[in-house]
């Protein structure tokens, strides 16, 4: 019958701390260090159970000595496998863009298997990588399960991360336009409430009255920190040479024969759209420069359908197509017969 018996540990020195018997720490005095190993000898006895266990790497073996003979043999080991990661590429887990693109990278044993469940109702499995596009805002809960194919022991692994997503504080200042020296062109966009803004003369104010011609942008920040910015520019030409001139009487049909056009009279612009409206409301007419240069008093110019006497307004829109000048006039004309 063997007289005693005995376990030798080895495992790398660092990692003799986590290595327990019965639950309880090993006797770090019973190891000795060599080339980076801790290398023990533990007695125990005969007529008990023992159980080793540790978070990481180590090699166990039996040893019996007696009287005529002595043996070893190998207990087991506990090799370290990789402790499963999650990291995203680059480590931001909060986005302002519902089509940014996250890179969602897992690392652990080579005998794992991945299953991904993004919060959003989406899953994916086997790949340690994954790219995920969240098209609508929210919070997501990401959820990695790891799991050991066919390795005994081995508990999955469940790994978590909130994802964030915001949208950006979007709005527009409008399309590039050209005005008239000596004017004020007022930006005022519709933005999310409590933002912050920064116009590009460094005003913080939610409008801006531009008179100089340049290039105005402004950005707007959130309160979730989220920011866009939007550019306009505008011209401001000298509009001296430009002239508009348009009657506020007009008497067609009568035997003078004078005067029986409503016509406008203008310089600087080439183009011309008009609507004519009865004291109803009511379009009596609607016109283009150059294809219709004037009203006669009838109902869509057409013949034989005059329209009475009375007050008739106007809305005319005078557009310089080669420098894209606009320039809204309303008015009244008194319609004589």
């Amino acid at each position: 019958a063997p007289a005693q018996f005995s376990i030798g540990i080895t495992c790398p020195k660092q990692n003799l701390k986590t290595i327990l018997i019965n639950n309880k720490p090993v006797d770090s005095l019973s190891f000795v260090t060599q080339c980076n190993k801790s290398i023990g000898t533990i007695r125990i006895n005969a007529n008990t159970s023992y159980t080793i266990q540790s978070t990481t790497g180590f090699l166990a073996y039996l040893y019996a000595s007696g009287n005529d003979e002595s043996y070893a043999t190998e207990l087991g080991g506990g090799f370290e496998s990789n402790v499963s990661k999650l990291s995203l590429q680059p480590d931001v887990a909060t986005t302002c863009d519902t089509f940014n693109n996250f890179t969602f990278k897992a690392s652990s044993d080579s005998l794992a298997d991945y299953i991904w469940n993004f919060g959003d109702g989406t899953t994916h499995v086997g790949d340690s990588i994954v790219n995920k596009i969240y098209n609508k805002r929210g919070f997501f809960k990401l959820n990695l399960i790891v799991n050991y194919i066919g390795s005994i022991g081995c508990k999955a692994d469940t790994l978590n991360k909130t994802i964030t997503v915001f949208r950006r504080p979007f709005f527009d200042l409008g399309k590039d336009s050209i005005l008239c020296k000596g004017d004020f062109y007022t930006l005022a966009p519709f933005t999310t409430p409590k933002s912050r803004y920064l116009w590009s003369n460094n005003s913080i104010y939610k409008t801006y009255n531009a008179s100089n011609t340049g290039k105005v942008f402004l950005t707007v920040t959130d309160t979730n920190n989220c920011n866009f910015t939007d550019t306009i520019n505008l011209n401001f030409i000298n509009c001296d040479t430009n002239s508009i001139r348009i009657p506020n009487v007009f008497t067609p049909g009568t035997i003078d024969n004078l005067n029986d056009y409503l016509e406008a009279e203008f310089t600087g612009y080439d183009r011309l759209e008009g609507l004519i409206y009865n004291r109803w409301g009511i379009v009596v007419y609607k016109f283009k420069y150059p294809e219709n240069e004037f009203w006669n008093g009838d109902y869509q110019n057409g013949p034989n359908n005059p329209c009475p006497s009375g007050t008739y307004y106007y809305i005319y829109n005078f557009i310089n197509t080669k420098t894209n000048l606009k320039k809204q006039v309303n008015g009244v004309v008194q319609l004589i017969r």
